[in-house]
């Protein structure tokens, strides 16, 4: 059992060695558009769209990571449940709709990837 964590651990480690690059990138991207939605005069785009430094991030990690749709939509599910217990039993709110964006960007993205499975049958 111990070594079984501790494989699990050295495997996620070794993951994190070869990609931090790509999570620091999508981080920074993520954080350079949110600031610039607070800027003046573009911080009215926020009302309306307020979820496009979510989405332009998402884009930015699907191009760098590429992952597999069953990783995809691990993810969204994985990301839809702590988004539901965040915003019904704490008043954490600006965290569920960040895990609600990212979790329907997945599921949305698994379905349009699908999609060429599903006319080829």
């Amino acid at each position: 059992m111990i070594n079984s964590c501790i494989n699990y651990l050295k495997k996620i480690y070794k993951w994190y060695e070869k990609n931090i690059a790509k999570v620091i990138f999508v981080v920074v991207t993520y954080m350079v558009f949110d600031t610039l939605f607070h800027l003046p005069y573009i911080n009215l785009l926020q009302i309306v769209f307020g979820f496009l430094p979510i989405l332009i991030s998402w884009i930015v990690a699907l191009i760098l990571f590429r992952p597999s749709k069953n990783a995809i939509l691990t993810l969204s599910l994985l990301a839809f449940a702590p988004s539901i217990i965040f915003n019904s039993i704490s008043n954490l709110v600006p965290v569920a709709e960040f895990l609600g964006n990212i979790s329907y960007f997945a599921l949305i993205t698994y379905v349009l990837s699908s999609l060429s499975e599903i006319r080829a049958k």
